[in-house]
């Protein structure tokens, strides 16, 4: 568990700390992509194990976007969406 908190925590941090919004004209945002969200999550269920699916939330001034990558557990066929509830 702790390692699936501290993969999603890390994930969070690169996505709304990647460049602070001071430094931003109003309006305008510079989080991480899905692509790029995406990337990291396959990295930690893929290469490093931590878990078999993450759902990441992403809350911008321009609107909200879910980022998803795996399953809910290791025997689940479906995908994970935004609309995933835990079965914990």
């Amino acid at each position: 568990m702790t390692t699936t908190r501290d993969a999603l925590l890390a994930v969070v941090r690169i996505a709304i700390f990647r460049v602070s919004p001071l430094a931003q004209p109003p309006g305008t945002s510079d989080l991480a992509s899905d692509s790029e969200i995406q990337t990291i999550l396959a990295e930690r269920v893929d290469t490093y194990r931590q878990g078999v699916g993450v759902v990441v939330g992403v809350i911008e001034p321009s609107g909200r976007r879910i980022v998803t990558y795996g399953r809910g557990s290791a025997t689940a066929t479906t995908p994970l969406n935004g609309d995933t509830l835990s079965a914990r």
